[in-house]
């Protein structure tokens, strides 16, 4: 059953972040169309899709974490075999969960904080409070992730890793 609800998750934050890129490519290209030839851009273009990118952003965190497919420099990690490579895992996946912890933790508090003071974008006049508890929700998906992933690592069972589908092959 966590299989499946893996599956689940993994699938539709993947749907969710193909649909917003996609949908800032369109904003980006009908506001730079309508800027450029027809003197009409999409009012609040650029802040949409500053909203979206922000989105994006958080909502990557799980897939990149759950695949492990953050950026890494191998020079070292290369080298490294059994126990070595095994309490480097460790190490790394304790400062990440640590960091993961931290930036859930604030983007939340920082939420609570725009809630309070009804902060609102420029130009549109949206609430920015709901878009910083959506970060911090997937903030905290990606604590939970990296708290499994630790687990297994202790127990000594890695998860398989498979790359992300939308399952079209």
């Amino acid at each position: 059953m966590l299989a499946t609800l893996d599956r689940v998750l993994e699938r539709a934050l993947s749907y969710c972040m193909a649909l917003l890129l996609f949908a800032m490519m369109a904003i980006t290209a009908v506001d730079v169309i309508g800027r450029y030839f027809l003197s009409m851009p999409i009012y609040g273009g650029y802040e949409i899709v500053q909203f979206m990118m922000a989105l994006v952003v958080f909502c990557s965190l799980p897939i990149a974490t759950r695949h492990d497919s953050h950026l890494t420099v191998s020079v070292i990690t290369g080298n490294l075999k059994g126990a070595a490579a095994r309490a480097h895992r460790l190490f790394v996946l304790l400062v990440s969960l640590a960091g993961a912890i931290v930036i859930a933790w604030r983007v939340w508090v920082q939420a609570d904080i725009l809630v309070g003071s009804k902060q609102i974008s420029g130009l549109l006049e949206w609430p920015l409070g709901p878009l910083a508890y959506v970060m911090a929700v997937f903030a905290w998906l990606t604590v939970i992730i990296l708290f499994g992933l630790l687990i297994a690592a202790i127990a000594g069972r890695e998860v398989a890793l498979q790359r992300p589908s939308l399952g079209v092959d």
